[in-house]
């Protein structure tokens, strides 16, 4: 029996082929990492609403209020981040991608895509934004189930077993 990588990102010869993410799970994955990065903002403006730490403007009042959006900001970037091009490029599983049991590969490979392809993605999701979000659509009808920014890159999104593989 031959083994190795079989072409088009299909797995090793041998094993069954990995389904492609249906449009739902992008969609649930992408609102998990979505929530993930402005919860604690949307949480740091209610505590300063409590607070009254919010002037008539609806912007913090006071260094201590502006430095705490400022720090909160970055960390959340920070997160953003790490969860969509770090993990996304590393193991091919943002925190979204986890939790609903997919992963961004290479469609020749069937391997992550690595950092810096997987900033070049989200660059040039900004397309698939700029055709009126008609390029998120395009999973819908798609065979591999791709945005634009998936076939520029040549990337595709599968379904993981529990195992994660």
């Amino acid at each position: 029996m031959t083994t190795g990588p079989a072409p088009h990102g299909a797995p090793p010869y041998g094993q069954p082929p990995t389904p492609y993410a249906h449009w739902g799970l992008r969609v649930a994955s992408l609102a998990i990492d979505v929530a993930l990065f402005y919860v604690p903002m949307l949480l740091l403006v209610l505590l300063f609403g409590v607070l009254g730490l919010i002037d008539e403007n609806g912007d913090p009042a006071g260094v201590v209020a502006n430095g705490l959006v400022s720090v909160v900001g970055l960390l959340t970037l920070g997160f953003a981040v790490v969860n969509r091009l770090v993990l996304d490029g590393r193991n091919g599983q943002s925190i979204g991608r986890r939790i609903t049991r997919t992963r961004l590969v290479s469609l020749q490979t069937g391997r992550p895509i690595g950092v810096g392809r997987a900033l070049l993605r989200q660059l040039c999701h900004l397309v698939d934004t700029a055709t009126f979000y008609v390029g998120y659509l395009l999973p819908l009808f798609t065979r591999e189930r791709q945005t634009i920014a998936d076939m520029v890159l040549k990337t595709v999104v599968v379904r993981t077993t529990a195992g994660g593989r």
